[in-house]
């Protein structure tokens, strides 16, 4: 009978942490409307006679900020880093960057890796799933970071071509 008791109590101390820390649907939403929208394209591209070349490879990057809060944010730092078998690799690279982002703003930068050659059929030109850190500062000038999954060459066929 105690055991019972005392297994209901600390289960009901579970449950009541779960409640108490999980965010709400309200604040989730909330949070994410003022989150720094991030979008990322490859903007360089392998001719078709170098395709297949093993070895480093410098690949060409532009980043679109878009701060959707009400005050100015600063983009200090940016990671690129591949997730998943690609075109290529792209080994943790960071960058850093001194950009304030007005409210409603969007600012755009450049950014250049070494990537290393994948084992792709379609060759260096083929997709890569990446993942971007990015690190700000509020204009109350605490740090937070946004990080996303986003997908480069998306529209690659077979033949490596876009």
């Amino acid at each position: 009978m105690h055991k019972a008791i005392a297994a209901s109590v600390v289960l009901l101390f579970v449950v009541a942490g779960c409640a108490s820390s999980a965010p709400s649907a309200e604040n989730a939403s909330a949070e994410s409307a003022t989150s720094p929208e991030i979008l990322i394209v490859q903007t360089s591209s392998l001719p078709a006679a170098a395709r297949y070349v093993d070895g480093a490879l410098p690949v060409q990057y532009a980043l679109r900020v878009e701060n959707r809060a009400a005050e100015a944010i600063k983009l200090r730092q940016v990671t690129l880093q591949s997730v998943s078998q690609g075109a290529y690799y792209v080994a943790p690279t960071s960058k850093p960057f001194d950009l304030t982002i007005g409210p409603a703003q969007r600012q755009e930068v450049q950014m250049q890796v070494t990537a290393q050659a994948g084992q792709s059929v379609v060759g260096n030109n083929g997709p890569v799933t990446l993942r971007v850190t990015c690190k700000f500062e509020g204009a109350d000038g605490k740090s937070f970071q946004q990080v996303v999954m986003r997908r480069v060459n998306e529209r690659t066929d077979i033949s490596g071509e876009q």
